[in-house]
């Protein structure tokens, strides 16, 4: 009986350096795809952002477009005028990252 235990303690051996390989594999795999959950939540949230800023934009451009046939004075125009440009300030600041 003495005899098989050099025998197994080998084999016992063996065995855990396998398991601790592929453990080892195993931890990598899952740090490699908690990367690329975190680039793909990433990845979507600014393509939300970006539907939202193209949504905005269109209806501001709209809005802006109806109220140029109405305008009848200088005072009027100056101000859409402020306006598009109070917005196009905004917007060259949310794309400087």
């Amino acid at each position: 009986m003495s005899l098989e235990i050099p025998e197994h303690s080998a084999a016992i051996s063996e065995n855990l350096k396998i398991c601790r390989e592929k453990l080892s594999i195993l931890k990598s795999q899952i740090e490699e795809r908690k990367e690329k959950l975190k680039t793909a939540k990433e990845y979507f949230v600014l393509l939300e952002k970006s539907e939202n800023f193209l949504k905005e934009s269109n209806r501001a451009l709209l809005e802006w477009s109806s109220k140029i046939p109405s305008i009848s004075n200088v005072q009027e125009a100056e101000k859409l005028k402020s306006e598009i440009e109070m917005v196009k300030f905004q917007i060259k600041n949310l794309l400087i990252f």
